[in-house]
């Protein structure tokens, strides 16, 4: 079967406290490995993504854990189901195979790249489940860049020997505007499924009240959200919220006027938690007048 949701992303804004707690549900279903990228990898070279993937000591650290995992706790069925994902051909029909939820469940999966899909592919994603449901979670979009470059490109670097205008370049560079761009994430998705098949939620939600933005995200799945279930889930972010150290202020206001159009049309749709966001982009872009 194919998934009844999918969580899109975006990219470093909750997704994998988000997976971490839709796996505590008794009536969803995720698969063993968070983060497919089946639709993402269907857009560009099937083999140069395997051979880069088989190659990486992450992928091969993955697999191993996997392998482990499975055979510690003698869940057959999930080395069965590890066998098959890293063994099988990226296919519709593979794809497909992959989602072995109970009939008492619904299935999803979570992969923060579907947010920067081209129209095309999200088309094909809604010839192949056009009832599935829709989960973006967002993030003040200056914080998610720093957020992604500081976890993933500078990592274990000394951030005081970066001339400011590289650590700029690594923030707006094309990959990075894409995944922080959520008005063309909206527009896209949301030209292929209406409104009532879309759910946006906000990565600080996650810090003021977990269990109601946990409890909506039911009510959206259509699955209780029951007072058991929310006292067992995990209340703080799965990767620490102070682990991105401070936002130089170059960087800080290059990103402000970079996402500041993407701000605005986020603020005239959500209100709220985006007119905060606006508040911080205009109090940056404010002090290159000054």
């Amino acid at each position: 079967m194919y998934p009844d949701f999918l969580c899109i992303g975006a990219q470093r804004a909750g997704s994998t406290w988000l997976d971490t707690n839709l796996r505590k549900h008794p009536n969803l279903w995720l698969p063993p490995i968070k983060e497919i990228h089946y639709f993402n990898y269907k857009e560009t070279n099937h083999l140069q993504n395997r051979l880069k993937k088989i190659m990486s000591s992450h992928w091969r650290d993955i697999i191993r854990q996997q392998l482990s995992l499975s055979v510690r706790e003698k869940d057959f069925e999930r080395v069965l189901w590890n066998f098959k994902y890293f063994s099988g051909g990226r296919t519709d029909e593979w794809y497909h195979s992959l989602f072995e939820p109970q009939p008492h469940q619904i299935a999803g999966e979570v992969t923060p790249d579907y947010s920067a899909l081209s129209a095309e592919t999200v088309e094909h994603i809604h010839s192949l489940m056009p009832n599935a449901k829709i989960i973006l979670m967002l993030r003040d979009p200056i914080r998610r860049a720093w957020s992604y470059v500081f976890s993933h490109t500078l990592r274990g670097q000394n951030l005081e020997e970066i001339p400011s205008e590289v650590l700029i370049q690594h923030c707006t560079k094309r990959y990075s505007f894409l995944r922080g761009n959520y008005a063309r994430t909206i527009e896209v998705w949301r030209s292929f499924y209406p409104r009532q098949q879309f759910f946006v939620g906000f990565f600080e939600e996650i810090k003021t009240d977990p269990e109601a933005l946990l409890a909506r995200i039911c009510q959206f799945l259509n699955v209780s959200a029951s007072a058991e279930y929310l006292a067992n889930i995990e209340r703080k972010k799965v990767y620490s919220f102070g682990n991105t150290a401070n936002v130089p202020m170059e960087v800080e206001i290059a990103l402000a006027k970079l996402h500041y159009d993407d701000i605005v049309y986020l603020k005239d749709r959500y209100g709220d938690v985006c007119q905060s966001w606006l508040n911080h982009a205009e109090s940056l872009i404010e002090l290159t007048s000054v």
